[in-house]
């Protein structure tokens, strides 16, 4: 069968016979090693500009100087050094790049580092601390004391239910740094609570705004209510624990007395739907 490939050559002389057809074993005709060395010219064209598809196997290490374009595949059983362009299967050092580059075998990391092996599961992002590249699922920070609602009657993995418990403060050290005893002291030395939110809704922090000055950091409010002044069934007022508002700054007219009845009857409210508050550890 004529050899019309590099890579149909034996690597044992004697057995290479003929090259493109053309007769080139012992006793040819002088012709015949003029044409043979044309044609092996030509050969080695076509795999400089990879136009026979030939595959090309390195068995020992392959330097690039420059970008090299490869438009078939390179298998490199001792690694690559340089700037690749295609499919390539062995250890690569060097810069890759390509819009289909596949790799199979090892990613290497920069200063001899341990490379990535496996992409991992789906939806998995890489990441590395400068020796080696880990495949693992990606994470979204969220610091202690951090409070989130569930659509779900338990506590998830790394967080507690906003109930007011009172939790170690050596297990739940990351927490106890960030409230601190805000929400109660525990025992005093070994515990601490979390805030209870069952039931309440929350404001923000004031914090100096004077919108609602004089509350401090975690502190509890009573709601307002609203009711009306005795036999008076068109009037309201306003109260909370702080203060009754007069008929007459309502009104505009005389004051008179508000006799308040009912408080717990006359709050009021809006809609909502009751979620699970809890604690980030």
């Amino acid at each position: 069968m004529p050899k019309n490939k590099i890579s149909e050559f034996s690597s044992t002389p004697a057995n290479n016979t003929d090259i493109g057809g053309i007769d080139i074993a012992e006793g040819c005709a002088p012709s015949g090693i003029n044409n043979a060395i044309r044609e092996l010219m030509a050969q080695l064209k076509d795999q400089q500009v990879g136009s026979d598809a030939d595959s090309f196997t390195v068995g020992g290490a392959l330097s690039v100087t420059g970008t090299s374009t490869l438009t078939g595949a390179v298998t490199a059983t001792a690694g690559v050094t340089g700037n690749l362009t295609g499919n390539v299967t062995g250890n690569v050092t060097g810069n890759v790049s390509g819009t289909a580059l596949n790799v199979t075998g090892t990613v290497a990391v920069a200063n001899g580092g341990t490379g990535l092996t496996s992409a991992g599961a789906d939806g998995n992002v890489i990441t590395s601390n400068g020796s080696i590249f880990t495949s693992v699922a990606p994470v979204i920070e969220v610091p202690s004391g951090a409070i989130m609602h569930f659509a779900r009657n338990s506590a998830p993995t790394g967080w507690l239910k906003a109930n007011g418990a009172a939790i170690s403060r050596t297990t739940y050290a990351s927490l106890f740094s960030a409230i601190g005893t805000t929400f109660g002291s525990g025992d005093g030395s070994t515990t601490f609570n979390v805030p209870d939110l069952r039931g309440e809704f929350t404001r923000n922090w004031d914090d100096g705004r004077g919108v609602d000055s004089g509350r401090a950091f975690g502190s509890f409010q009573e709601p307002t209510f609203l009711g009306n002044f005795a036999g008076d069934s068109e009037s309201i007022f306003i109260t909370n624990p702080d203060s009754v508002v007069s008929r007459a700054a309502i009104r505009g007219g005389s004051g008179q007395a508000a006799t308040f009845r009912s408080a717990t009857d006359n709050s009021f409210r809006p809609r909502n739907v009751a979620l699970l508050a809890c604690i980030k550890v």
